[in-house]
């Protein structure tokens, strides 16, 4: 089917079609004016190393060297471990139902946002229905970063001294609206509305057709060309007639005998009338 016909058709129903375009186009407006909308703030930390006593300042204050320096992250040869097990961490179910009970959203995301996602900086995401709750929502997980770090290089019972800690370097006071999330809304608005219109449409067309063929009448059916071969075959193909002339008495010529006889009467009645005229 070309666009050429798509448009005829679709003009031919055009009580069907404006109205459902008409209502589509006021849904599609109304969702993105007055819709839902979804607002995202951000807040990015870095995780500093410690800093650990050096062996002059030891023997300068022997003391330093009895603190409890075990530290299992500190004694990795891969200094993004740390980052790995935090944002493992936080982005546990755990976290997000105690989101869910001080009244934040759930939506949110924990990703290492260095170069390739290596490196000692994490990044936290949250989305919400308002801004108040996008930035709420950044801030307590901020809140939750700084526990977590705590509380997993204190397994051991690590000192301060020897303990990663987070600086925050973008504190996500302030949300922004993600257009997106409207414009979503609006495109799936847009595909309802074209799959209702062609299905009005065919349905349309599925009871106008069923309206001619009730309201026309039933047509003779053509006789198939066999059937027409057979009825105009040639006189030599039809079966052999007798001849009504041959199969009567009465109807078969007379001879010359007596059409010789019937003239001369017939000539003798002339003569006569001839003669009694004079």
């Amino acid at each position: 089917m070309n666009p050429l016909s798509v448009v005829k058709t679709l003009w031919r129903h055009k009580f069907i079609f404006i109205p459902v375009v008409l209502l589509t186009v006021v849904a599609a407006a109304y969702l993105f004016a007055f819709g839902p909308r979804s607002y995202q703030a951000t807040s990015t930390f870095a995780l500093v190393n410690p800093l650990v006593p050096t062996e002059q300042q030891i023997l300068k204050d022997p003391s330093l060297g009895l603190l409890n320096s075990n530290n299992p992250y500190l004694r990795s040869s891969d200094n993004t471990l740390i980052a790995q097990v935090l944002t493992t961490r936080l982005n546990a179910p755990e976290v997000a139902k105690a989101l869910e009970i001080k009244g934040f959203s759930t939506e949110y995301t924990v990703e290492r946002a260095g170069s390739f996602g290596t490196g000692l900086l994490v990044q936290l995401t949250a989305i919400g229905s308002t801004p108040e709750q996008a930035t709420g929502t950044v801030q307590t997980l901020g809140e939750f970063l700084v526990l977590e770090l705590k509380s997993m290089q204190e397994i051991n019972g690590a000192d301060q001294r020897f303990l990663f800690t987070a600086l925050a370097v973008t504190s996500g006071d302030e949300a922004t609206e993600q257009f997106s999330s409207r414009l979503r809304s609006v495109i799936m608005v847009g595909a309802g509305g074209v799959v209702l219109l062609f299905a009005s449409v065919s349905a349309a067309q599925a009871l106008d057709r069923q309206r001619e063929l009730s309201e026309k009448p039933a047509k003779i059916k053509k006789p198939s060309r066999r059937e027409r071969k057979h009825q105009t075959a040639l006189p030599e193909q039809l079966p052999p007639t007798a001849d009504p002339k041959e199969s009567s008495p009465d109807l078969q010529k007379p001879d010359a005998k007596k059409l010789m006889n019937q003239r001369k009467e017939e000539y003798r009645k002339r003569q006569a009338k001839v003669r009694s005229r004079l």
